[in-house]
């Protein structure tokens, strides 16, 4: 990454890396561990050494659970998917 943002100057990340299958999750929870915190934390890092000031993260549309109404906005409430559903 520190290539990258030494590379193409900005001060904004956006970040849509994350994983989230729930089932796949909980079979498997260091690999979501080490992609989603570790590498979560190595992306910070490279921003920090960079001069990156900015992150727009996205959350997953599994917080939110089976759609309420469309387009998702501020007023919607976080109902989490989980296995047992």
């Amino acid at each position: 990454m520190d290539v990258i943002f030494n590379t193409f100057k900005s001060n904004t990340v956006i970040h849509f890396a994350g994983v989230k299958a729930v089932g796949e999750s909980v079979a498997d929870q260091m690999k979501y561990f080490d992609l989603n915190i570790c590498g979560y934390v190595s992306l910070l890092s490279s921003m920090s050494k960079a001069g990156f000031k900015y992150i727009i993260f996205s959350l997953s549309v599994t917080d939110y659970g089976k759609p309420q109404y469309l387009l998702y906005d501020k007023k919607y409430s976080i109902n989490p998917v989980n296995l047992h559903e």
